[in-house]
C-alpha cells in the first residue's frame, strides 16, 4: 500500500505563490473515485499555504500538457527537469491528466467539496493562508472543513485570523471547525490514524544585544526574571556542524522550552484493510522546525525514538521535512529552520535510535537504507541586483549538499526535493 502526495506548495517564501501544503491519499484511490463515490475520508490536506488556486493551476497544466510541471524551476538559469529533483525510487505521477480539459476551476471545486480534514502544523501565514482565503468559497451545503492542530495552533488561528477583523469568524458560521489534537496521542481522522508531536520552531523574537534596547526593556519591566531583560538569542551560539558523537541526549531547559514557538509533526498511518500481510503504511510529515542542537531541547529525539520501530518494520514510507536554507546561512539567521548539515544530523539521530533498538541483528547496519526523505520549505533567494550572476536554484544546491552528506555518513536515504505543482507516489 502506497501514498500519493500532491505538492500544492513547497516553498518557504518570500515568493508567495507556492507556500507549504500537500494533499495526501492512498495511491490506489483516484480523485475521480473520491469525487464520484463521495469519499471525503480518503484525503488529507497537510498545511494550507497553497490551496485552490494552486490546484487549479496544476489541473490546467496536466489536462493540457499531460506532464508534471513546477513553475519555480523556470525562474533560475541553472534549473533542471522535474525528474532531477526526485530520487529514482520515487514515482512521479499526473493524477489529474485524465480530467476533462478546459474546466480546471470546476474540477478544483469538486475536489475541495470532498476535502474535509486539514492537519495544520502551526499558524504561520505560509502554512495557513490558503484555508483562510479559500473559506470564502466554502458554504454550508458542502462538508464543513475541519482544521486539526495543537491547542497552541488552533487558539492562534481563532484569536488572530478568524477573529472578525483579519478575516470573518468562519467557525461561528459553522463553515470551518477548529479541533484540538493532543500531543503524543493517536486520533482517528477519516481512514487515517494521526499522532501529533511537538516541534520547536525557534524563539518568539530575534533579540539583539543592543545596549539601548537592553536598557529600554530593563526600565519597562523591573522583574529580573523577565525573558526580555535577559536578551535571549540562542541562535548566536547554535551548533551548525555535525558532532562526532551523535548519540547523546540533549538536556531539556525549562526556560528554553517556555520561549520557543510550537510547531507540529504528524505521523499518519493508513488504517484501511490491506489484502496483503504487510503492516499498515505510515508517513511522517513535519511542519517547520529546528534541530535539537539549536533549540537545546530533545523534541526531535523523542520523535526519532517513537518512529524507530516503524523504520525497522519497513512500515514508514517517507519522511517529509524542511531544509530551508543552503549551507552558507549564518547560525543567527536560521529563525527556527534547518540547513543540510542540521538535517543530516537529525537523520543520524534517527539512525542511532534504530540501531539502539535492535543491536542483535546485522540488518540494522544501515537502518535508513532506502528510506524516502522528501525535503520541502526551501526558501527562494532574493538576489542583490549587483549580484545577478550569483542567483542559483536553491533546490539544486540543497539537494547536492544533502546527497554529499548522505554519502559521507553512509545513511543510504533516498533524498528528494519536493516541487510545487508535482505529484509523487511513495
Amino acid at each position: 500500500m502506497s501514498f500519493e502526495i500532491t505538492i500544492l506548495g513547497s516553498s518557504g517564501g518570500p515568493l508567495e505563490g507556492s507556500t507549504c501544503s500537500i494533499l495526501l491519499k492512498p495511491a490506489n484511490i483516484s480523485y475521480h473515485d473520491i469525487i464520484n463515490d463521495n469519499l471525503p475520508d480518503q484525503v488529507l490536506c497537510i498545511d494550507a499555504g497553497s490551496g485552490m488556486g494552486k490546484l487549479t493551476e496544476i489541473i490546467h497544466q496536466e489536462t493540457t500538457t499531460k506532464t508534471s510541471y513546477c513553475n519555480f524551476l523556470q525562474y533560475y538559469p541553472d534549473c533542471e527537469t522535474v525528474s532531477y529533483y526526485y530520487h529514482p525510487n520515487v514515482t512521479i505521477t499526473t493524477p489529474f491528466s485524465n480530467f476533462q480539459p478546459g474546466r480546471p476551476i470546476l474540477h478544483t471545486q469538486n475536489i475541495f467539496n470532498n476535502l474535509q480534514n486539514y492537519l495544520i502544523s502551526h499558524s504561520h501565514l505560509d502554512h495557513v493562508c490558503s484555508v483562510v482565503i479559500n473559506s470564502a468559497g466554502f458554504n454550508k451545503n458542502m462538508l464543513n472543513k475541519i482544521l486539526y492542530g495543537s491547542h497552541y495552533t488552533i487558539n492562534a488561528m481563532q484569536q488572530h485570523l478568524f477573529n472578525g477583523k483579519i478575516w470573518p469568524n468562519m467557525p461561528s458560521f459553522k463553515i470551518v471547525n477548529l479541533n484540538y489534537l493532543e500531543s503524543n496521542r493517536s486520533e482517528r481522522i477519516g481512514i487515517y490514524t494521526v499522532k501529533m508531536f511537538d516541534l520547536s520552531h525557534g524563539e518568539f523574537n530575534k533579540l539583539t544585544e543592543d545596549k539601548e534596547d537592553a536598557q529600554h526593556h530593563s526600565n519597562s519591566n523591573s522583574n529580573s526574571n523577565n525573558i526580555w531583560g535577559k536578551h535571549y538569542d540562542r541562535r548566536r551560539s547554535s551548533i551548525t556542524t555535525i558532532p562526532q558523537n551523535t548519540s547523546g541526549l540533549i538536556i531539556k531547559n525549562s526556560e528554553a522550552l517556555n520561549h520557543h514557538y510550537l510547531s507540529s509533526a504528524f505521523l499518519i498511518t493508513l488504517e484501511v484493510p490491506c489484502t496483503t500481510k504487510e503492516p499498515p503504511p505510515s508517513i511522517l510529515v513535519f511542519g517547520d522546525f529546528e534541530s535539537d542542537l539549536t533549540s537545546k531541547l530533545s523534541r526531535n529525539l523523542f520523535i526519532w525514538k517513537s518512529i524507530a520501530p516503524l523504520i525497522l518494520k519497513n512500515q514508514l514510507k517517507a519522511i517529509v521535512l524542511e531544509c530551508s536554507n543552503c549551507k552558507e546561512i549564518a547560525a543567527n539567521e536560521l529563525y527556527g529552520h534547518l540547513t543540510p548539515k542540521l538535517l543530516i544530523y537529525e537523520l543520524k539521530q534517527l539512525e542511532h535510535e534504530c540501531k539502539q533498538l535492535d543491536t542483535a541483528t546485522t540488518s540494522t547496519e544501515q537502518p535508513l537504507l532506502g528510506l524516502n526523505v522528501i525535503v520541502n520549505h526551501v526558501k527562494e533567494p532574493i538576489a542583490d541586483p549587483n549580484q545577478e550572476s550569483q542567483l542559483h536554484d536553491p533546490r539544486k544546491r540543497i539537494l547536492a549538499e544533502l546527497n554529499k552528506l548522505n554519502e559521507i555518513e553512509k545513511l543510504g536515504c533516498n533524498i528528494s526535493i519536493a516541487l510545487s505543482g508535482t505529484s509523487i507516489i511513495v
